[in-house]
């Protein structure tokens, strides 16, 4: 699993209930540079369009109304 996260052609980000950033692969850390990771919440770094509705995803979660999810955004460099 470890090759996978770390060879992957996307960005794979892994963060805790709370949004932070637990893990970040090489893709994810070119795309997004480390002095844009931030140490809160991936909603720091999410357009603001869709910020609303990540944070629905995450309540759901937090409220046991899904187990998982996951998100696709596009990175503007």
């Amino acid at each position: 699993m470890r090759s996978v996260f770390e060879n992957s052609a996307i960005g794979v980000a892994l963060t805790d209930l709370n949004g932070r950033f637990l893990a970040t692969n090489p893709t994810y850390q070119n795309a997004v540079t480390r002095t844009r990771i931030p140490n809160g919440s991936f909603l720091e770094i999410t357009h603001e369009d869709y910020r609303e509705a990540n944070l629905a995803l995450v309540t759901e979660l937090l409220e046991g109304k899904r187990e998982q999810f996951q998100i696709e955004e596009a990175v503007s460099v």
